[in-house]
């Protein structure tokens, strides 16, 4: 992860103190390794212009971002925001869930008619997302599948995995 980049650090974490050490144990660690492994060109890119000493030490594995054609299928009469993956440090999908939850009361819709549905991790800072869709007023129209293989995850996001109904 590009610990020291600007776009990487949390609001909240954000100080001359967190730029200093993170710059710091990035390089130490960076220096140290037999392999850097990014998941993106761009990380890529982003690591030796910081780093010119890591050429032909760096590997890209995409992660999340490659361009695999999604499953064919329709996607019904539903509505569904979603997400596969892993929230990372900093991240948190309280916003996301709030805008839903509005969006929801607004229309009056049903979860059957609009859904947000994540796959992958099922938890934020420890705290269980159902919890945090259910604090944030989200409660029925949201979804946590864990951890599921990649074929189901991409069927999700072509929002043709949904076999189940809405909770």
């Amino acid at each position: 992860d590009p610990w020291s980049d600007e776009s990487a650090m949390p609001d909240e974490l954000r100080g001359a103190v967190w730029r200093r050490e993170t710059r710091a144990r990035e390089r130490a660690c960076v220096s140290a390794a037999n392999l850097v492994v990014v998941t993106s060109q761009a990380h890529e890119e982003l690591q030796l212009a910081k780093y010119p000493d890591v050429r032909g030490r760096i590997l890209t594995v995409m992660n999340g971002a490659d361009s695999d054609p999604l499953p064919t299928g329709s996607p019904g009469n539903r509505f569904v925001i979603a997400f596969t993956g892993q929230i990372y440090l900093g991240r948190n999908p309280r916003p996301l869930f709030q805008a839903a939850a509005r969006v929801a009361r607004a229309t009056g819709a049903s979860p059957n008619e609009f859904a947000v549905e994540f796959m992958g991790a099922e938890a934020c800072e420890g705290v269980p997302l159902t919890t945090i869709a259910r604090e944030e007023g989200l409660g029925a129209h949201f979804r946590s599948h864990g951890f599921r293989p990649r074929r189901e995850a991409l069927e999700l996001l072509n929002l043709i995995a949904l076999h189940e109904p809405a909770l």
